[in-house]
C-alpha cells in the first residue's frame, strides 16, 4: 500500500486510520486506471459522514468534536489518536460486554482529565477513576455543562462513547444531535 497522493494537511479526515483507508482506496483506484488528478480531487472534495470526528466548532475557546458514530472501544481509541489534546471525553451507553482495558490505558496515556460516563457501560469502563474528574449522567445538557466548566481553553471535548447509544438515545444520530445542540446552546451563554 502506498501513501495518500496528497499532503496530510489537504486530507479532510484526521487520524492515521483514515490515512490508511485513503491510501488503500487510492491504490485500488490506480489499479482501475483512475488518473492521479481525479484521485486527488476525489480526496480533496470528500465530505466525511456526520457524527464521524465531526468538528462542531470552537466555543468559548474549547473545540468540540462529535464522534457519536464510534460505538466500540477500538473506534474511540482511533478517535483519541486522531485528535491532539483531548481533555474531556464522553463515554458509555448500552453495555454489550466490551472489554475497556485498552481504552482506559489510552485515555490515561493521553492524560485526558475529564470524563462523562453514560449508563450502563459507563459504570465499568474504568477500573478506578482516581485522578479523573467524573460526571455520571444520562443527560446530555448536564454533560455539556460539565465540559464547559472543566475543559481548559485550547483543548478538545470529544463525544466518542465506545458503546452503542441505546441505553439513553434512540441511536447515534439522536445522541450526536443532542450533543451539537447543547454545545451551541451553552456556547452562547454561561452554563
Amino acid at each position: 500500500m502506498t501513501h495518500p497522493p496528497l499532503p496530510d494537511g489537504e486530507i479532510p479526515l484526521p487520524g492515521q486510520h483514515n490515512l490508511q483507508n485513503i491510501a488503500a482506496a487510492a491504490t485500488i483506484a490506480r489499479l482501475l486506471h483512475v488518473s492521479g488528478a481525479d484521485i486527488r480531487e476525489a480526496i480533496r472534495s470528500f465530505r466525511p459522514l456526520p457524527h464521524r470526528l465531526q468538528d462542531i466548532g470552537t466555543y468559548r475557546k474549547i473545540r468540540f468534536v462529535d464522534d457519536a458514530i464510534s460505538t466500540t472501544p477500538e473506534s474511540t481509541i482511533a478517535a483519541l489518536r486522531a485528535l491532539p489534546n483531548v481533555q474531556t471525553i464522553f463515554l458509555g451507553g448500552e453495555d454489550r460486554g466490551y472489554s475497556f482495558g485498552k481504552l482506559e490505558n489510552e485515555i490515561r496515556k493521553r492524560r485526558v482529565k475529564n470524563v462523562v460516563l453514560f449508563p450502563t457501560s459507563g459504570e465499568r469502563i474504568f477500573r478506578t477513576t482516581r485522578g479523573l474528574k467524573v460526571l455520571q449522567t444520562r443527560n446530555m445538557k448536564s454533560a455539556v455543562r460539565f465540559a464547559y466548566r472543566h475543559t481548559p481553553p485550547g483543548a478538545i471535548c470529544l463525544l466518542s462513547t465506545a458503546s452503542p447509544s441505546y441505553s439513553v438515545w434512540r441511536d447515534f444520530i439522536e445522541k450526536g444531535k443532542a450533543f451539537q445542540q447543547s454545545v451551541r446552546l451553552f456556547g452562547k451563554r454561561r452554563p
